[in-house]
Formats: structure tokens, C-alpha cells, sequence
């Protein structure tokens, strides 16, 4: 989503390298961490770029991106944020539990995931062919 418009890469930018730190921080106290970049964010952008309704949709979505990569999860959306300049509504998180570790999986594992069974019989024939090039 944040490739096909340029304003919204521009925003998912400035959201992950400047305001990871403050979304984070909002969240781990409560807050609905859209509210702590709202300024920044219509200072940075100007009014016309930040209240289409898309963009702060798009904003919210980010935040919970960076969130879920941070370890947080949502415990309640919809949540009114009072005196903010840009958002009406957000969603609150907490840390989530502590869980053994699962290994992500690979690009590679999930692309392979998606293939039916004749792609999969395919793949083999191309990769038994690359391990024998290999062997050569």
C-alpha cells in the first residue's frame, strides 16, 4: 500500500525510521500511539496530504505494523482520542506474552506454500536439475 502513492511512502517512512521510537512508547503506556505522531505528522505533510481519510487509515495501519514487529498486539480498537488535531478514533495494545520462539518463515518457505501440486512437481524438476548442475 505505501508504494502506489508517493505522500503514503513518504509517511510509512517517516512513521518507521523517525516515529518508531514514540509509537512504541505511546503504546507501552496506554496510549493510542497515532495520537503521539499527529503533529508531526501535519507538520511534516501539511493538512490537505493528512486528513484524507485513506491516509489516516493507511497511518493506523502502519502503526500496528511497526507494533506487531515490535511485539504488540491490539486490546482494543475503536478507542475515541480526545484534543488530537488529526485522528477521532485508534486502538490500544499491549506487549504480547512471552512465547517460545517460532522461526519466521522464509520467503522462499511461503512462496513454495502457495503452489499447487503441479507447480510443486515443477519446482522439483527444476531443482533436481540445479543440484545436478551443481555436481558437474
Amino acid at each position: 500500500m505505501a508504494r502506489s502513492d508517493p505522500d503514503r511512502s513518504r509517511v510509512n517512512d517517516l512513521l518507521r525510521e523517525r516515529c518508531r521510537g514514540l509509537i512504541i512508547e505511546a503504546a507501552s503506556g496506554g496510549a493510542v500511539p497515532v495520537s503521539a505522531v499527529s503533529r508531526l505528522l501535519l507538520e511534516t505533510f501539511g493538512r490537505d496530504v493528512m486528513t484524507a481519510p485513506t491516509m489516516r487509515q493507511f497511518c493506523g495501519l502502519a502503526c500496528a505494523a511497526i507494533l506487531s514487529e515490535a511485539g504488540f498486539e491490539p486490546v482494543q480498537t475503536g478507542v475515541r482520542v480526545a484534543n488530537d488535531p488529526l485522528f477521532t478514533f485508534g486502538a490500544t495494545y499491549k506487549r504480547r506474552a512471552a512465547q517460545a520462539e517460532i522461526p519466521t518463515a522464509s520467503t522462499l518457505s511461503r512462496f513454495i506454500g502457495t503452489l499447487t501440486r503441479s507447480e510443486l512437481r515443477e519446482a522439483d524438476a527444476i531443482i533436481q536439475q540445479r543440484l545436478r548442475d551443481f555436481e558437474d
